[in-house]
């Protein structure tokens, strides 16, 4: 007659890695090295955190300075600003120009060969307009 093998319970695991290193407590941070001199030093000099990016202003906050500025009502300056925008788009064809921001104009472009990026067949862009925006001195030195 056979007889029937029976396991035995086999010892327990050992702990995977990652217990085993969660269970020890973590090494102190490492001092840091002394300042090193000349060249070498602004070398390894960390940079500066860049400045926080601004987002540019909204047509809403815009309303809301120019109206606190003169006194105005919101509804008076956005009447205002609605109506620089028709008159630019009446006069774009002769050129506009807004004291201390600048000058807004149109200047024509030829005619040019082209890739269509899809096929990369070439094809011919035709001769069009296109509106320039020349800054103003007082706009461009705000920069500096």
């Amino acid at each position: 007659m056979a007889t029937k093998k029976t396991a035995t319970p086999a010892a327990a695991p050992a702990k995977p890695a990652k217990a085993a290193a969660k269970a020890e407590p973590k090494a102190a941070p490492k001092a840091a090295a002394p300042a090193a001199k000349g060249k070498a030093a602004k070398a390894a000099a960390p940079a500066p955190p860049p400045a926080p990016a601004r987002k540019p202003i909204t047509q809403a906050e815009l309303i809301d300075r120019l109206a606190a500025k003169s006194g105005a009502t919101k509804a008076h300056v956005k009447g205002i600003l609605d109506e620089l925008g028709a008159v630019a788009a009446a006069e774009i064809e002769v050129g506009l120009t807004l004291p201390g921001i600048g000058k807004v104009s149109v200047t024509a472009t030829a005619e040019r060969q082209g890739r269509n990026p899809a096929t990369g067949a070439a094809i011919t862009i035709p001769a069009g307009k296109r509106v320039k925006f020349s800054a103003a001195a007082a706009l461009k030195n705000a920069l500096k």
